[in-house]
């Protein structure tokens, strides 16, 4: 039989086990990635507002927030990215889910901090645009049943 003592230092250690928001298979690893989630949802506005200041600054479509939009975003986007847009976005930040900033030459010297700054504005936009049009439609942190398994499509 175990002694108080044993028990204790059991219940110790799975305590710090089960917190360490680093240790995969704990609930502390899935609250720490909810609070990452949550950083990233929360910046949704402002980062549809950087995106419509910037399209307005360099010539881009106004962003109505309607479908027909998005057409028009992605012609602008286009020209933007293949041309190598040489714009300073005025911003400092890289987005919460990525930390490379030079993974691989852009087109045209693209610079990539602004690159992953515009990708992130973009995807902001697009589901604020299909959010408008899909009543009930959330952001989701979408989780696999199988703990520690992040690919989707399986």
């Amino acid at each position: 039989m175990a002694s108080k003592a044993d028990i204790e230092r059991a219940i110790a250690e799975a305590r710090g086990v089960w917190n360490n928001p680093f240790n995969l298979g704990t609930r502390g690893f899935w609250a720490f990635f909810d609070a990452m989630f949550d950083r990233f949802v929360s910046a949704g506005p402002e980062r549809v507002d950087e995106l419509r200041r910037l399209a307005d600054a360099t010539g881009g479509p106004v962003l109505d927030g309607t479908p027909g939009s998005l057409g028009l975003l992605d012609d602008w986007l286009r020209v933007a990215v293949v041309a190598g847009a040489d714009w300073d976005d005025g911003a400092d930040w890289l987005p919460v889910w990525t930390r490379v900033t030079e993974p691989w030459p852009l087109p045209r010297g693209m610079r990539w901090p602004e690159f992953l700054r515009l990708e992130e504005r973009v995807a902001f936009y697009f589901a604020d645009v299909l959010m408008s049009q899909l009543p009930g439609a959330k952001w989701v942190c979408w989780r696999d049943e199988r703990f520690n398994t992040n690919r989707t499509g399986d």
